[in-house]
């Protein structure tokens, strides 16, 4: 996810002993506290799902769309994230998944670089099908994503992220003609040296 959690200051400074030196109940509690009120951000139901983009477009100074520009569409109430897989704890109900479809749609290309893929859409449907349904978002896990809009603003934006801000990407795309994205952990040791643009 792109990140809205301020760092602490041990984790900013380079040292061996860094994390058992540092070690406290109190810094424990207030990370524990960060990480929950990160996960609103992400699944808030209390208010609003747009809570993540709104709050990312105020820090960027973008101006952000409203929920009404949006057809909310559900495509599965059958979901279980990767903290059900790895817990071993089952005795939870699914959560559902909705996707934010503009009502005004425009056309974009999506090119998953390292495979040499495009395709037209922000969603693999077929994904839904399977046990990690929110690889719908940006088909998974891919190294380098471009995305190209209609906006004629010339606005690029570079991501640098992990899988969690998959649903992130697509509110983006009405603010920049141009979005890449980077997910560092898997792509190719060769791209480090390879690409240049």
């Amino acid at each position: 996810m792109i990140g809205f959690i301020p760092m602490p200051d041990y984790l900013l400074v380079d040292s061996e002993n860094r994390v058992m030196d540092k070690f406290d109940a109190k810094l424990m509690y207030t990370q524990i506290v960060s990480l929950l009120n990160a996960a609103k951000l992400v699944d808030a139901r209390e208010t609003t799902k747009l809570v993540a983009y709104l709050e990312l477009c105020r820090q960027m100074g973008l101006t952000p769309q409203n929920e009404d520009e949006f057809n909310i569409k559900q495509v599965t109430d059958d979901f279980y994230g990767s903290l059900f897989s790895k817990s071993g704890f089952r005795h939870v109900q699914p959560d559902c998944m909705e996707l934010y479809l503009p009502k005004d749609q425009e056309k974009y290309t999506v090119t998953y670089v390292d495979e040499g893929k495009n395709t037209d859409s922000l969603y693999a449907m077929e994904q839904l099908q399977r046990k990690d349904k929110y690889a719908v978002f940006l088909n998974g896990n891919h190294g380098l994503i471009q995305i190209k809009t209609a906006l004629p603003n010339g606005e690029k934006l570079l991501v640098v992220k992990d899988s969690y801000a998959n649903s992130l990407i697509p509110f983006l795309l009405k603010h920049f003609s141009e979005n890449k994205c980077v997910r560092p952990s898997v792509l190719p040791r060769y791209a480090y040296n390879s690409r240049r643009d």
